[in-house]
């Protein structure tokens, strides 16, 4: 019993090890993973908003940026908003603000104007949910074409990872307790092995002595 305790508290100890290790690792593993995946989404968004910018009609009149920026809406996957270089919207594709409102103070329109592109991540309090902005500015075309898409993507793929682990956590010490049984009865079973084969080697002595006499 004595053995069996011991083998029992240094399992017990490695388990607790083991546990925190799995859960630190899934916490750094999750916040790199949601790093990688940001980076490569706002490339991707980036991307296309380059390609659109390429397209945008030469006119700042919303009449017409409007039904530009909504006719490409479902394709790009995106909210689609087309600012001149004071920050005032000429085109919208999910609201027809175009000409009355500036985007002048968001961050990534203002990184736009002053290094060609931005980016920004903040919460929406219209779709109360954080968003990628992601900003082009083309010269050539003197107008700034800004994508927005949610983050859900990220933070679902971010909750399968989590869920993985979780069931890690479960599965690593279940396995950890069958192996830790299986050595410590064979320990035991071993150990009493050893503590009675004496005991009979002296018993069969015995008896032959007793007949020699």
């Amino acid at each position: 019993m004595i053995a069996l305790s011991r083998i029992w508290k240094l399992y017990f100890v490695c388990l607790i090890l083991l546990v925190v290790g799995v859960a630190l690792a899934g916490f750094v593993l999750e916040a790199q993973i949601k790093k990688s995946l940001t980076k490569h989404l706002e490339a991707n968004v980036l991307t296309l908003a380059k390609v659109l910018a390429q397209s945008l009609p030469d006119t700042k009149d919303p009449s017409v940026l409007n039904p530009f920026c909504k006719s490409l809406r479902s394709v790009a996957g995106a909210r689609i908003t087309v600012i001149d270089q004071e920050g005032k919207v000429i085109g919208e594709s999910d609201t027809d603000t175009a000409g009355t409102e500036t985007r002048l103070d968001r961050p990534e329109v203002q990184e736009a104007l002053q290094k060609g592109e931005g980016k920004s991540i903040r919460f929406s309090k219209t779709l109360r949910i954080d968003m990628l902005y992601t900003a082009f500015f083309s010269k050539e075309k003197g107008k700034i074409i800004r994508l927005a898409v949610p983050m859900t993507k990220v933070r679902a793929f971010q909750n399968e990872v989590m869920m993985m682990f979780s069931l890690a956590l479960f599965v690593v010490p279940l396995f950890a307790i069958m192996i830790a049984f299986f050595f410590a009865k064979y320990g035991i079973y071993e150990g009493k092995k050893k503590l009675t084969t004496p005991w009979r080697n002296t018993g069969s002595v015995s008896r032959s002595e007793l007949h020699a006499h």
